[in-house]
């Protein structure tokens, strides 16, 4: 689990140059991602698919929404549910920063081979697989 922690925040480290500039965090692009996906997601799928915990998923959604970058919106069918989707100004702001990772990701493919980043890949989705099942 070290080595997976240590992994991470190494290349992650090369990541957040990026969203820096843009004053953004990890976990605030991992939201911005989900929800240019094209189905609506409450508040409890979000955090599902975001692994964020409740009480950082909200300050999350209140700095962007603060930023102007998601909107939330009413269930149409339950007062109390709310989605959240992305302004046309957080759609810019993907489609401005999602470029500049290529170059990352050009990088990591030369340093270590897509055979291998593939390799990677189905091993750590066994792991997930593994333990997630327990």
């Amino acid at each position: 689990p070290v080595l997976l922690h240590r992994t991470r925040e190494a290349l992650g480290a090369h990541f957040r140059k990026v969203l820096l500039r843009y004053d953004l965090t990890d976990p605030q692009w991992r939201v911005l991602r989900i929800l240019s996906e094209p189905e609506d997601f409450d508040v409890a799928a979000l955090a599902r698919r975001s692994y964020l915990m409740g009480p950082s998923l909200s300050r999350i959604l209140r700095d962007l929404a603060a930023r102007e970058l998601i909107v939330r919106k009413p269930a149409s069918n339950d007062a109390r549910r709310f989605f959240q989707s992305l302004t046309p100004k957080g759609r810019q702001l993907l489609t401005e920063v999602s470029p500049q990772f290529n170059p990352i990701y050009i990088d990591i493919e030369r340093r270590f081979s897509v055979d291998r980043i593939e390799g990677l890949n189905e091993t750590l989705s066994e792991l997930l697989k593994l333990f997630q099942s327990l």
